[in-house]
């Protein structure tokens, strides 16, 4: 093996030991469990137990190869500073639309002159597409932490 490969498996260790020292349970609150097995106990056999685990069981966190990055990425991420990027986003995309809006109304005010003067009734109305404000697109922290990350169960 030469120095480049002792290099990167030395590197891939020690970002294996990082993400393996990291609390993934930091943000289950006080007085709530992290959920690893379930387990059913019943008296007597008035209930299947197979009905019973369809209704109660709580589905573990998704791993991959064992670590649970789901969840790990959801966790990198603070859900405060994506809210206020979010709302930064919205703001910004309002503002757009406003000047958008206004462009629109200003052509289409010229375009109404232009008719009138050429004696026409009929003007063919300018229509700028306005960015959605429904459905924004995410950017990175978003995604990874609500379309890719997956909240502790």
């Amino acid at each position: 093996m030469n120095v480049i490969q002792h290099k990167s498996t030395y590197i891939l260790l020690v970002c294996l030991f990082v993400m393996a020292s990291c609390n993934i349970t930091r943000n289950v609150p006080e007085g709530s469990y992290w959920v690893k097995s379930n387990e059913i106990e019943t008296e007597g056999d008035q209930l299947d137990e197979d009905d019973l685990e369809e209704i109660i069981r709580q589905p573990e966190n998704y791993k991959t190869i064992g670590i649970r990055l789901k969840l790990r990425a959801f966790n990198m991420i603070d859900s405060a500073k994506v809210a206020e990027k979010r709302i930064r986003k919205n703001e910004k995309l309002d503002r757009t639309n406003s000047k958008r809006r206004k462009k629109q109304k200003r052509i289409n005010t010229r375009r109404i002159e232009r008719a009138r003067e050429n004696g026409d009734t009929l003007y063919t109305q300018k229509i700028i597409s306005l960015k959605d404000t429904l459905n924004p697109k995410l950017f990175l922290k978003e995604w990874l932490k609500y379309k890719y990350g997956e909240a502790p169960v």
